[in-house]
C-alpha cells in the first residue's frame, strides 16, 4: 500500500500491535482523477462508534462560500486573472497524536494496520484540516502582501486584475509558502492565470463575468431530476396512503388523518422508512427492473443481494425492509418482505457479516471502583459528586444515556424538578419525560430505592449532588457553571475511570450499565416481567442485555 511506504498508516501486524487496538471497517470511493481513497468507518457501529464519542462542537466548521470568490472578483473587476490551486493528500498530511492509535485500528486480509494520519470518516477531519489551510491562506497572504485569494478546504482560488501579473505572483508565493512547510501541491490540478476555470464545481467566467453550471454537470443533474421523479411516482413519504391521496378520502379529514399517521411513529423512524424506500426505487432503476407495485419477490430477493454485495450490515438491511413493508402495507399491497427466501438470507446475512454486540456489563464490584475512584480522574468535588450520582443512577434505575445527558433536544433529558426526594425517602421518584419506547412523550416515573452498600447508593449520592447544584431548573445533571453534562463528557469521564481502574474501555460504553443492571437483577433472581418493568422494555429484546457469561 502507498500509504504504508509513504509512513501515514503502520503495519502489516500478524497480531493486534496494541492490546486494546480499536478495529473499523474500511472501504474505497472512486476519485474523480482516477483512483481511489481509503474510507475509515468510524461511523460503525451507531451508538458505539469512534466518532459516536466526539463533542460536536468540535466537529461544527464554517467554509468559505462561493460568494467570497464571486465577491472577490467582482472587487477586481471584469478580465481578472483567476488560477487554482489544490494541496496534494490533504488531510493525510495531518499526524495523528500517537496516544490516540488505539482507536484507528483496520483489518485486511488477516493483518492489522493503524491509521498515523488524519483519515477519512473521521468526524473532525474537516474541522481540524480547515484549520490548517486557513492557516496557509493567511501565510500566502503575509508572504505576498494580498487578500486576493480564498480557499475552500484544499482548494486555493487566486486573482489578480487584468494585464498584469498579480495573480501569477500570488500563485507563486503560494508554491513558496508550502515549500517551505513542506506542503505538498497537485500541480496536475493547478490551473490559470486564464479568465475561465471551474472552482468548486462551477465555471467562472471573468470575460462575461459569468457563472456557468458545466455541461456534465448539467447532464448529472437532469438525470437525478429524472431520478426523483421516479420516485415520487412511488410515494416516497411512506406514511401516507395511496387512498389517502384518493377520492375516498375527505378533504375536511385529511390534515387529521395527516397528523395521526405522522404521530404514529418517531421522526427517526419516518427517515429510515422512506431511505428504505429511497434506496429500493434506486435499485430498482439501477438494474432496470421497472417500477410496478407490489413488487415481486424476485425482486425483493436481488435487493438483499445488492444491499449484501454493497456491504450493508444486516441491521440496516432489515430496516429497509421495514420501511418497505410498511409502505406496501398501509396501502394494501402484498407484502413479501417477510417470505421464507427473505428471512434465509437475512439469516445468513447475520452468520456472515452480523456484528456480535460483545459490550460488557457494568457489575456492582466494577460500579463500585469507579464510583470511588472518581475522586482521583475529575478536577473538582463538584464533578466528582456529579458523576457518582450520574453513574449510580445509571445503573440502578436502567437509565439510557439520551436521558441524563444533553444532545440537541434538552426536552427530553431529565430535569430538575423531574425529581421528587428527600433525606427521609427510602426512595426516589424519577419522572423521565422520553424515552426510546415513549415517542409521545407521555413520560414514566421510576421508583428508585436505596442500596445497604452505601458508597454507590443511587438515593445517598443523588441527595449529595442535589445539595450542592444550583437551584435553577434545567437538566438535572449539569456542571458548576450550570451547562448540562453532554454524552461526550458522560462518555469521556467514563472511560478515564475505566483505565483508572485497569478495565479496557474498549470492551465497555454508556450503555453497559443498563446491560449491567439488567444481568445483575437477573442473577438475584428477579423474574423476566421484573426486569422489563424496571428496564422499561416492552418486548423480548431485554433477554440480550443478560450477560451472565461476560461477568466471570
Amino acid at each position: 500500500m502507498s500509504e504504508v511506504k509513504n509512513g501515514r498508516i503502520a503495519g502489516p501486524f500478524l497480531t493486534r500491535p496494541i492490546s486494546n487496538l480499536r478495529c473499523s471497517p474500511i472501504g474505497v470511493i472512486p476519485k474523480k482523477t482516477g483512483g481511489f481513497r481509503l474510507i475509515t468507518h468510524l461511523s460503525f457501529p451507531p451508538n458505539l462508534s469512534v466518532n459516536d464519542f466526539i463533542d460536536e462542537k468540535f466537529t461544527t466548521v464554517k467554509y468559505s462560500s462561493f460568494d467570497n470568490a464571486i465577491d472577490l472578483i467582482k472587487r477586481l473587476g471584469s478580465n481578472v486573472e483567476i488560477g487554482k490551486k489544490d494541496i496534494k493528500s490533504a488531510f493525510r498530511l495531518l499526524k495523528i497524536y500517537p496516544g490516540d492509535f488505539d482507536l484507528l485500528g483496520f483489518k485486511l486480509n488477516e493483518y492489522y494496520f493503524i491509521d498515523k494520519s488524519l483519515p477519512m470518516g473521521y468526524s473532525e477531519s474537516n474541522c481540524l484540516f480547515e484549520k490548517f489551510s486557513t492557516f496557509i491562506q493567511w501565510a500566502v497572504m503575509n508572504e505576498s502582501n494580498s487578500d486576493n485569494l480564498d480557499h475552500y478546504l484544499d482548494d486555493f482560488l487566486f486573482a489578480g486584475k487584468s494585464n498584469t501579473e498579480d495573480c501569477k505572483n500570488l500563485m507563486n508565493s503560494f508554491d513558496r509558502v508550502c515549500c517551505r512547510l513542506g506542503v505538498p501541491i497537485a500541480h496536475e490540478k493547478t490551473e490559470g492565470p486564464t479568465t475561465k476555470l471551474s472552482y468548486l464545481g462551477l465555471l467562472i467566467d471573468t470575460e462575461k463575468m459569468l457563472i456557468q453550471i458545466p455541461e456534465d454537470k448539467v447532464l448529472e443533474l437532469k438525470s437525478k431530476i429524472k431520478w426523483v421523479l421516479e420516485i415520487q411516482k412511488s410515494g416516497s413519504d411512506s406514511r401516507y396512503t395511496s387512498s389517502y391521496n384518493s377520492g375516498g378520502i375527505l378533504d375536511h379529514f385529511r390534515p387529521e388523518i395527516a397528523k395521526l399517521l405522522d404521530a404514529s411513529n418517531s421522526q427517526n423512524t419516518w427517515k429510515t422508512y422512506n431511505n428504505g424506500l429511497t434506496s429500493f426505487v434506486s435499485f430498482r432503476l439501477e438494474e432496470g427492473l421497472g417500477n410496478t407495485w407490489p413488487p415481486s419477490i424476485s425482486h425483493l430477493v436481488n435487493y438483499v443481494a445488492y444491499l449484501s454485495k454493497l456491504g450493508y450490515a444486516p441491521a440496516t438491511v432489515k430496516v429497509y425492509l421495514s420501511g418497505l413493508s410498511y409502505y406496501l402495507r398501509i396501502n394494501e399491497l402484498t407484502d413479501l418482505t417477510s417470505s421464507f427466501i427473505i428471512q434465509k438470507m437475512l439469516k445468513g446475512m447475520d452468520k456472515l457479516y452480523g456484528v456480535v454486540d460483545s459490550r460488557k456489563p457494568i457489575t456492582l464490584e466494577i460500579l463500585a471502583r469507579l464510583i470511588n475512584s472518581l475522586q482521583f480522574v475529575c478536577s473538582s468535588v463538584y464533578e466528582c459528586t456529579l458523576f457518582r450520582s450520574m453513574f449510580s443512577l445509571a445503573f440502578f434505575a436502567f437509565l439510557r444515556i439520551g436521558e441524563i445527558t444533553i444532545n440537541r433536544n434538552t426536552q427530553h433529558v431529565i430535569n430538575n424538578d423531574d425529581v421528587n426526594v428527600s433525606h427521609h425517602s427510602q426512595s426516589a421518584y424519577i419522572t423521565i419525560p422520553f424515552s426510546k419506547t415513549d415517542q409521545k412523550g407521555l413520560s414514566t416515573t421510576l421508583t428508585v430505592e436505596r442500596f445497604n452498600q452505601v458508597d454507590i447508593c443511587p438515593v445517598r449520592l443523588l441527595l449529595n449532588f442535589i445539595s450542592i447544584r444550583h437551584k435553577n431548573n434545567g437538566p438535572l445533571f449539569c456542571h458548576f457553571n450550570k451547562t448540562g453534562v453532554t454524552r461526550y463528557q458522560f462518555s469521556s469521564v467514563l472511560c478515564k475511570t475505566m483505565k483508572f481502574i485497569d478495565c479496557n474501555p474498549n470492551e465497555y460504553n454508556t450503555h453497559s450499565f443498563r446491560i449491567g443492571a439488567a444481568t445483575h437483577f437477573a442473577m438475584n433472581g428477579h423474574t423476566d416481567e421484573d426486569i422489563m418493568t424496571l428496564g422499561r422494555w416492552k418486548s423480548a429484546s431485554f433477554k440480550r442485555y443478560i450477560r451472565i457469561e461476560l461477568t466471570k
